[in-house]
């Protein structure tokens, strides 16, 4: 069957409300094959929806992209974002405005700008207007005072405030969150003692981070103006060629090697940019490359070529990739990725004709969108140039960046996932039953009974303690293990059987209702899981973490069974490594049984090293007896990769599978 994304039911979404889909799930059940197809094509938004193509074809622009969203909504929710512009775009009166990339610049808002209307540009990672406005400012033969806010510069601001308003110069204030008491006063300031008399030519721009403390009515006066990164190529790229680059720059270097690199470039920079949103998967550690990077960057590739002589290759990967970029990199491995972008883009190559940025087509593992491929243009105009990066993919294939395709699965899911529940928690939490259905309390009190007898029975100290001892007590070092485990566990279970009675009793009437039970009544209603089960209250994780409740009880029920099993039974074959609390510990048992082991070969605890085999067991089940040395354990699973069973080694993964599962390991030591 087609998979459905957990917590989504089809005759709840669609049957019930939308009589087109009425019979959804028996034609998805009648034509499975066909809509399997359909589910694994890598641009389904783009593609004919079985069963379902005729009815959205004729039902108009927006009724038809609207029943296209849905059904992408629930099937494939890694498309939504993308399916929603898709919409955007059908909708007659919104259009593609709602959805292109903004490339507006510092100019463009400057000529929609008055005396008497500051700009306030709410910055984000990545993003710093000050270079530019401080460009502008010049080119207007105008003079500007930059004030970096903090303590003790709000005197200075007001003073310089003051000053240019009657001179008509601008004033740029940065980082203004952190001068929050003049923003609290500014507006009153303005109104009245600066507007009144203002020159024509006074211009005041404000930077600051998003702040909850920002004064709401400083706000409302201001034009407000985001600068957040460009998203993909297509808008990086043009973005580069709007606020970076102008005709003047193209032509300080009257030469091909100048404009193919400064391309070569500022394609480098987009790249770099992109990977950021691929989490972990792109960068080991988060690096907030800006606009000023490029910028430096150019500077020294323009005064490199100005000069004539010979292109220095290595010269030009060096500053590139790790004097410039390189230079706020933390991490050996990142450093490694940016000096293979630079070895792959800025050699003696990227001159040829067929030179192109993305991998060649027996390399790939998908089909780029339209099949279009990555060149340096040959153009000389900054327009021709940014019309040219106009014709990039609305998408990006994400192996331009040297990555899998399931590295793009992984970031739109998320980002649907947080889409759909940035909208479910801006919706009014209303209590009525309406129409005589349950009201939302009395799903959440039938819900709170429900898992309350779902809930494992409790591990009695007496008990447990009486079956460690008869397996050796707590002498042996895997016991104590068990008995923290089982501590922990226990402890988990009558926080969940509390805080569920207490929603219960609150929902009843019988004790008060305070702010954590209704966050948690939130929560269940929602089928999420209480943020108290997991994390204690200065946010240290107290369980186990998991995306719906339904998964979290199954997993509650996974470890009960795990534990009471060794209890009763004595240790098992394989061990389910992901169930444990705190699985350090249990490596630092074993190896202190192992070194115990061998205590007449002298083997110290320092000196043992873990060594972890993949066996040929492909789940625990096929496991007939416990290792002689060390243990087996099963459970996990990796990311990015898959393991040959076959080969004996790590191979690239299946298409749309994020995580594959690891076969059975054998873990065990060596003396060094």
């Amino acid at each position: 069957m087609v998979p459905i994304e957990s917590g989504i039911s089809l005759s709840q979404t669609f049957c019930s409300g939308v009589p087109t889909f009425k019979q959804l799930i028996e034609r998805i059940t009648k034509n499975e094959g066909i809509w399997i197809q359909w589910y694994n094509e890598n641009e389904p938004e783009q593609q004919p929806i079985p069963d379902y193509e005729n009815d959205i074809s004729t039902s108009g622009a927006d009724a038809g992209a609207w029943m296209r969203l849905n059904l992408l909504r629930a099937l494939r929710v890694d498309r939504l974002l993308l399916a929603c512009r898709q919409f955007l775009r059908a909708v007659p009166y919104v259009g593609n405005r709602y959805v292109d990339p903004v490339t507006d610049t510092v100019s463009d808002v400057y000529d929609r700008m008055v005396a008497k209307v500051p700009v306030i540009y709410l910055l984000s990672v990545g993003a710093d207007p000050t270079d530019s406005i401080e460009t502008l400012c010049r080119k207007k033969k105008n003079s500007i005072e930059s004030i970096s806010m903090g303590e003790g510069q709000e005197p200075v601001a007001e003073r310089a405030i003051k000053e240019a308003s009657a001179a008509g110069t601008w004033v740029l204030l940065q980082n203004c969150e952190l001068g929050l008491p003049l923003m609290v006063v500014l507006e009153e300031m303005l109104i009245h003692e600066i507007f009144p008399t203002v020159n024509p030519a006074f211009r005041l721009f404000i930077t600051a981070a998003p702040n909850d403390q920002f004064p709401l009515g400083l706000l409302q006066m201001c034009t407000k103006v985001t600068n957040e990164p460009p998203s993909g190529m297509r808008a990086g790229i043009a973005r580069s060629y709007t606020t970076m680059i102008d005709q003047d720059r193209l032509e300080r270097v009257d030469t091909v090697a100048w404009r193919t690199l400064l391309w070569g470039l500022c394609f480098f920079h987009s790249m770099i940019q992109e990977r950021r949103k691929f989490g972990a998967l792109g960068w080991c550690i988060p690096y907030e490359y800006n606009n000023g990077d490029l910028d430096a960057c150019i500077m020294f590739l323009e005064k490199h070529l100005y000069t004539g002589q010979d292109i220095s290759w290595p010269t030009i990967k060096y500053m590139i990739s790790q004097a410039q970029y390189g230079g706020k990199v933390t991490d050996d491995m990142d450093k490694r990725l940016l000096c293979c972008y630079a070895e792959v883009m800025f050699t003696p190559a990227i001159f040829k004709p067929d030179f192109h940025f993305e991998p060649k087509e027996e390399d790939r593992v998908s089909q780029i969108p339209g099949n279009f491929s990555y060149k340096v243009p040959p153009f000389k105009l900054c327009t021709e140039l940014r019309a040219y990066a106009s014709e990039f993919p609305d998408i990006d294939n994400p192996e331009i960046y040297g990555m899998h395709p399931n590295a793009d699965l992984t970031f739109r899911r998320k980002e649907g996932l947080a889409l759909l529940a940035t909208l479910a928690d801006t919706q009014p939490k209303t209590s009525g039953g309406g129409g005589g259905g349950l009201s939302r309390e009395d799903i959440v009190y039938e819900k709170a009974g429900q898992l309350r007898e779902r809930t494992p029975a409790e591990f009695r100290y007496d008990v447990y303690m009486r079956a460690i001892r008869k397996q050796g007590g707590l002498d042996v070092p895997m016991n104590v293990f068990l008995y923290q485990e089982v501590q922990r566990f226990a402890g988990v279970q009558k926080l969940v059987r509390d805080d569920l009675l207490a929603v219960q009793l609150a929902i009843k009437g019988e004790v008060t209702m305070t702010q954590a039970i209704l966050v948690s009544i939130n929560e269940l209603y929602a089928a999420q899981v209480p943020n108290v089960w997991m994390f204690t209250i200065t946010g240290m994780l107290f369980s186990f973490m998991l995306p719906n409740i339904s998964l979290w009880f199954n997993a509650l029920q996974a470890r009960w069974d795990q534990w009471n099993s060794w209890l009763q039974n004595g240790r098992p074959r394989s061990f389910w490594m992901t169930g444990f609390y705190n699985p350090q510990g249990f490596l630092t048992a074993m190896k202190q049984e192992v070194t115990r082991a061998h205590r007449q070969q002298s083997w110290a605890l320092d000196d043992v090293t873990y060594q972890t085999n993949v066996t040929k067991y492909r789940s625990f089940d096929a496991v007939n007896s416990r290792p002689e040395e060390g243990v087996y354990c099963h459970g996990l699973s990796i990311d990015g990769a898959s393991w040959s069973l076959r080969d004996g080694c790590v191979v690239e993964p299946e298409p749309k599978k994020l995580f594959a599962q690891l076969p059975v390991l054998h873990g065990t030591f060596f003396f060094n």
